[in-house]
């Protein structure tokens, strides 16, 4: 599903949907891409909290301030897949 669309699905790998539980099927990714909503929803909240934004603003903040940071325009599905190399493979454990 993320190679056909990449903005609206979020990638997975065997090492990826190991951590987060997930079976190795449609419902497995299915149910990772609820966990996915869900984490980024906590994250939008506790951003705009610390923020003073309201949640709409709190997505577009976050975005703008995280692509500023590397001078790129990523959605926040590339974010998410940022976030999940970086915690759980093998290479993002080295940075």
């Amino acid at each position: 599903m993320h190679m056909i669309n990449p903005n609206l699905f979020v990638m997975w790998d065997e090492k990826i949907r190991n951590n987060w539980g997930c079976s190795s099927n449609a419902r497995g990714y299915f149910n990772f891409l609820i966990r996915m909503q869900l984490e980024l929803d906590e994250l939008i909240s506790d951003y705009a909290r610390v923020k003073g934004f309201s949640k709409n603003k709190g997505i577009v903040g976050l975005l703008n301030e995280l692509n500023g940071r590397i001078g790129q325009k990523y959605s926040i599905t590339r974010w998410i897949d940022v976030y999940n190399w970086t915690k759980y493979s093998e290479k993002g454990k080295k940075l």
